[in-house]
């Protein structure tokens, strides 16, 4: 009888190492900035690696990953567990799905600036329960920050992506 040939599902290992590296990089950033990454004020400069879903969306594992690594740190851990992680998986898919046949690059991380900085009604409402922080009060400052770090990582990520071809390097 002839040998059958059986079908192997290869596992493309360049995606998971990128966003290993992604999620490392993240973490890096936000810990050693962590007198401004925690909390109801705070410029998490590691945001701007949001960006990345702009040049493939095969990035947001990395992303994520580097949010649910970061927040083991965090002061608010039971919160941020949940809704640190939900706002940056939430708004994330959002932007993908959004910005998916769009060609314009500014265009596409004005999208996601915009995403990030209403989404952060929910880190608000984090901090309403763990601070009993007024709700708007949480709102402001936690979206000037975010919305901050977004638009001086707008120039950056752009000229990274000259250098790094962001959208080619994730690809197995």
């Amino acid at each position: 009888t002839p040998q059958k040939k059986t079908k192997t599902k290869k596992i493309k290992t360049k995606p998971l190492f990128i966003n290993a590296i992604i999620s490392t990089i993240y973490v890096v950033l936000t810990l050693s900035l962590a007198f401004i990454s925690y909390g109801a004020v705070q410029f998490r400069v590691a945001e701007m690696l949001n960006y990345l879903v702009v040049f493939n969306k095969k990035y947001i594992p990395g992303i994520v990953g580097g949010v649910v690594i970061s927040n083991l740190w965090s002061p608010m851990i039971q919160y941020d567990m949940i809704f640190g992680v939900g706002q940056s998986l939430l708004s994330l898919i959002i932007a993908a799905l959004i910005i998916k046949n769009m060609k314009n690059i500014w265009l596409k991380m004005t999208i996601v600036l915009i995403i990030f900085g209403l989404s952060s009604a929910l880190i608000a409402w984090e901090l309403l329960l763990a601070f009993d922080l007024p709700f708007w009060a949480g709102y402001v400052s936690v979206a000037v920050g975010e919305v901050t770090v977004l638009l001086i990582g707008m120039p950056i990520m752009v000229a990274l992506d000259k250098k790094i071809h962001f959208s080619e390097r994730i690809e197995g």
